[in-house]
């Protein structure tokens, strides 16, 4: 499931991330790495998805729903 579709507040591990060479990178600027457990905090149909990176203790961090729709997460086991 995409980011988008993942429930909040539940920690969800990152599995992929399908978009370019350049939004990965930036992702990677701010803390968000295949395989990172987050926990996603809001679910509005419009704005940003506000998350938080758990593996590495980050503040919460917003970003744009286009690229939360790329990045593919799954329930952590």
């Amino acid at each position: 499931m995409s980011l988008t579709e993942a429930p909040i507040e539940v920690r969800l591990k990152i599995k992929e991330i399908n978009s370019g060479h350049e939004s990965k990178r930036k992702l990677s600027s701010v803390g968000i790495h295949i395989d990172d457990i987050i926990l996603k905090h809001n679910d509005n149909k419009w704005g940003p998805v506000i998350l938080e990176n758990l593996t590495i203790r980050s503040n919460k961090l917003a970003i744009g729903r286009e690229i939360a729709n790329k990045i593919i997460v799954e329930n952590e086991q």
